[in-house]
């Protein structure tokens, strides 16, 4: 006789627990937040000199590196499609102590005794004999075909115009606050510094303190957490501004020398939440 073995389902292993459910972090409620502006910002009027028939640009912007000197060019084109033939150049803007620009720059070369219909206005980023060929203006205004000595507002130039949040969480024990920082649309893989000055935006004033450097993924976007330490009291609840630089903390000198890198890109006040 043929005996066959049964094959039977193995035995059930005996079934464990999932566990205690693991308690939420709560997440610190900022004591202080901040929407990050771009900068610069302005307005540029153009006019023709009634002596020399050249085009003379006045420029009046905030949010520049104090004492610096800024290329400026005439286009054709516009803001959105750049790229167009040189008009003329213009002698190099100077901002002031305070990182404000007010000035009337003349053109370094003719344009038939008109203000030519079809161009756009380019604020630059250093000074016109540092100027590569491939360099992005800094900021831009379109000027108006049917009105061309009609002021017109001057910004970051497009595509280049990030923004985001800042926020800050003060701890007392530790006598350091964090600096929750969310921005996007920069550069991708660009690196950039962080710090906490004395406000308003409009008229930056002493740096009160550094949060370090914050990088772009290769999307142009930062989410991330910084610390700052030596806060032996809480931040008030107004006068504090939270800059980004154009640079990295290693590139953009010092507050009594700075270099072009330390133009600030975004700046924000803190305030308490709404």
């Amino acid at each position: 006789m043929l005996l066959l073995a049964a094959c039977g389902s193995p035995p059930a292993l005996p079934l464990t627990g999932a566990g205690p459910t693991p308690k939420a972090v709560a997440t610190p409620k900022p004591d202080l937040v901040a929407r990050l502006d771009d900068l610069p910002q302005g307005v540029v009027r153009l006019h023709l000199d009634p002596a020399t028939r050249r085009v003379v640009a006045h420029v009046d912007a905030q949010g520049l590196v104090p004492a610096t000197a800024h290329a400026v060019q005439l286009r054709r084109g516009t803001c959105l499609q750049r790229g167009g033939v040189l008009v003329t150049a213009f002698a190099d803007a100077l901002s002031g102590s305070s990182g404000l620009l007010n000035a009337d720059v003349r053109a370094t070369s003719s344009t038939g005794g008109a203000i030519p219909a079809g161009v756009h206005l380019e604020l630059y980023l250093t000074a016109a004999a540092l100027l590569g060929a491939q360099a992005t203006p800094l900021a831009c205004a379109d000027i108006a075909a049917d009105s061309p000595t009609a002021a017109v507002g001057l910004y970051p130039t497009p595509g280049f115009r990030p923004y985001g949040t800042a926020s800050l969480v003060y701890r007392a024990a530790s006598a350091s606050a964090s600096i929750g920082v969310a921005l996007q649309e920069l550069v991708g893989s660009s690196v950039h510094a962080v710090q906490i000055l004395a406000g308003p935006c409009a008229a930056p004033g002493a740096l009160l303190h550094a949060a370090g450097d914050v990088v772009a993924d290769a999307g142009g976007v930062v989410s991330t957490t910084q610390v700052v330490g030596g806060l032996s009291a809480a931040p008030p609840r107004s006068g504090w501004i939270v800059v980004v630089r154009y640079g990295p903390t290693s590139a953009i000198g010092t507050a009594a020398k700075p270099s072009p890198q330390a133009q600030p890109i975004l700046c924000g006040t803190l305030a308490p939440p709404a």
